[in-house]
């Protein structure tokens, strides 16, 4: 099969070409001389030759017109004093030189000084000076067309290089020497030897290789790379296009003749990709690209190629393919709305989770921009973090913001969004991951309702019970104490034991009225919508520190505004926790409150100077008890925020709240 695919080839590349003309054309090409495989470390001279550049002496003028001259020695023709291609000199046995033209004098000392009488081996250098003796002894020898190439020295003009050829005079005591300047052939083929080399590093660096093909003679030369693309050694490649197919794995090899015959048919250059079979069993990817040359007729004469190992190309475009397709169905399958938007905010890409989120089709969304279907109050905010991202100053960022709906209804969601840059480190758009957390909102606010309505109920249990304390249980323990006290007058100078056990126990019911009026104190608030926030604090305070022995100081910024009464009922009850926290647990004997008005904000720290919480209430915010937790809910419901930082030098407790709440 191989022989046949082989033979339609050749058929289609000379259709004129019959079947006995082919015996005769393959007997022409065996009687040639194989050439030898080009970039193996040849000389320039040979690379050349196998490159079919072949330079003929056609090629030279100047050194056949030395020829010409030299020769025209032996038969004494007159010196060629106005040649302006070559110096001629005529040089005795010791090498002086006696006759010199113009050329030859610029040739040596640069400016066509008289060079007559002078040693030409001052003017060779030093290392070329052993060749310059034996071509003079040569010469002399009676040798026939002696030729060498010297380098001269001076200090007048860089390195330069002769030709020289010679010959002998009649009378055999001089000889007519003829030198044609080939520096700059010289600094060509050092230059063409440099180029070789670089091309050969560059092509074994890229695992690459060269090939030459004679498509009549059907001779195939292959550099050393590519040789060992294949599998070859050195010279084993036979230089036919069987020996190339037979590497070929067979699925490919039709695929490879028909696009070759393609390529010609249509004077296009070659590109494929295939696999070669490789000695071991090893199968290994290679792409070939090629261009052809024709003749004057229309026949394909010769293709010039390269091939590449293509491998690890083919490793990593698979990688990509099935990374892309990991991404494209993750992308698609998210539970969440997935996005790729531009650096100017539109939408490139969308999943369809995305699309149910909004409301819009995939189609309308690449319209829009992600601005477009933010929400109004939502955009400066989503702005802001977009500029940092962009900046630098942020990799990525997350938000909860709100999207308008195609329906005009308002979804909130949380936004994960991160920056994608190109290879030059360029911003090229970003990936955002968009959660539908409109239930969790609808939920969260629920929770905050009901936890206000907790904390009213709560206010007016606590009301109820300081009312019961103060004008029930109280007055129980009034009314105790003066039982006693008539008790204690019945039983005066009868036992003295009995009266040291009665005023203890008096003393304990004194205690306890004192402990439960304070209680009572703490748990009812004054009037703040008569009084005010500060005046509210400032009385509550005096009355704190009467009952509990705490000095407890206010301090207020002047002029600190009136406040919604929801909003000073909220701050207040945080005041009265704070100070029972003192009262029961911190060990104090001072705190502060402090009041501030900054922007929008009202800010409220109590600080005490005590033991703090325990540690086991510090690093597990969950256990430190439901007063805790009902200032931190009474903060989140007005949208407000609350700290509380506790160490061995005491507690700070930090409220904050929008001002103007009853606007929001």
């Amino acid at each position: 099969m191989l022989n046949e695919d082989i033979a339609a080839l050749k058929t289609k590349l000379h259709p004129s070409a019959s079947s006995a003309e082919l015996p005769r054309r393959e007997a022409n090409r065996l009687k040639q001389p194989a050439p030898v495989a080009p970039f193996a470390g040849e000389k320039a001279g040979q690379r050349r030759n196998e490159m079919g550049l072949r330079p003929s002496e056609s090629g030279h003028p100047e050194m056949a017109l030395g020829r010409s001259l030299a020769k025209s020695a032996a038969v004494a023709a007159p010196f060629p004093e106005n040649s302006a291609l070559v110096g001629c000199f005529t040089l005795s046995r010791s090498g002086l030189i006696t006759q010199a033209n113009s050329v030859g004098r610029r040739q040596l000392n640069g400016n066509g000084v008289w060079a007559e009488g002078r040693c030409f081996s001052e003017f060779v250098a030093e290392a070329d000076l052993g060749v310059f003796e034996a071509f003079l002894g040569q010469v002399f020898a009676a040798e026939p067309q002696i030729t060498c190439e010297i380098g001269l020295t001076g200090s007048w003009q860089p390195w330069r290089t002769l030709h020289l050829e010679a010959s002998l005079a009649l009378d055999g005591m001089e000889c007519r020497v003829v030198a044609v300047d080939i520096t700059l052939r010289k600094q060509t083929e050092a230059a063409l030897i440099l180029s070789e080399e670089r091309l050969r590093l560059a092509l074994e660096a890229a695992q690459m290789g060269t090939f030459d093909w004679e498509i009549p003679r059907n001779h195939i030369t292959w550099s050393r790379g590519h040789e060992q693309l294949w599998g070859f050694g050195s010279g084993e490649f036979n230089g036919t296009y069987e020996g190339f197919a037979e590497r070929i794995h067979p699925d490919d090899l039709p695929c490879i003749n028909a696009e070759v015959a393609r390529c010609i048919a249509g004077r296009e250059s070659y590109k494929g990709e295939f696999r070669v079979i490789l000695p071991d069993g090893s199968v290994h990817w290679m792409q070939g690209r090629g261009a052809f040359t024709f003749s004057s007729d229309g026949q394909a004469l010769r293709m010039l190629g390269v091939v590449q190992e293509i491998g690890a190309q083919k490793e990593a475009d698979a990688a990509l393919r099935e990374s892309e397709t990991r991404f494209r169905s993750l992308f698609e399958q998210a539970a969440v709305g997935v996005g790729r938007v531009g650096i100017d905010g539109r939408w490139l890409e969308v999943n369809q989770r995305m699309c149910e989120v909004v409301g819009y089709t995939r189609e309308e969304l690449q319209t829009l921009s992600f601005q477009d279907i933010t929400h109004v109050e939502d955009r400066q905010a989503n702005m802001q973090l977009v500029e940092q991202t962009l900046t630098g100053e942020r990799d990525m960022y997350s938000q909860e913001q709100r999207f308008v709906r195609k329906d005009g209804a308002n979804v909130w969601t949380k936004i994960t969004a991160s920056l994608v840059r190109g290879q030059s480190g360029v911003p090229a758009y970003f990936i955002q991951l968009v959660e539908d957390i409109s239930e969790g909102k609808r939920s969260a606010e629920l929770l905050r309702a009901l936890s206000h309505r907790l904390l009213g109920a709560e206010d007016q249990v606590r009301r109820r019970i300081a009312k019961e304390l103060h004008d029930s249980t109280a007055q129980d323990l009034v009314a105790v104490m003066l039982n006693l006290g008539l008790l204690e007058d019945e039983l005066a100078g009868r036992s003295p034991a009995l009266g040291l056990l009665l005023a203890d126990s008096m003393a304990l019911i004194e205690k306890s009225a004192t402990d439960i009026r304070t209680l009572s104190y703490i748990l009812h608030p004054p009037q703040l919508d008569e009084v005010g926030l500060v005046r509210g604090l400032i009385e509550y305070a005096a009355g704190f520190s009467k009952r509990s022995e705490i000095c407890v100081r206010v301090e207020a910024v002047p002029q600190f505004p009136r406040l919604s009464v929801a909003l000073e009922v909220a701050l207040f009850r945080v005041a009265q926790e704070s100070l029972a926290n003192v009262f029961r647990h911190s060990g104090s004997d001072s705190a502060m409150i402090r009041l501030e008005q900054r922007n929008d904000e009202v800010i409220m720290e109590i600080e005490d100077y005590g033991k703090g919480l325990p540690p086991e209430l510090n690093s597990q915010p969950g256990a430190r008890g439901v007063g805790i937790e009902g200032m931190r809910e009474r903060m989140c419901y007005f949208g407000g925020v609350f700290e509380m930082h506790s160490g061995s030098h005491g507690t700070t407790v930090r409220a904050v709240l929008p001002q103007h709440w009853d606007k929001i």
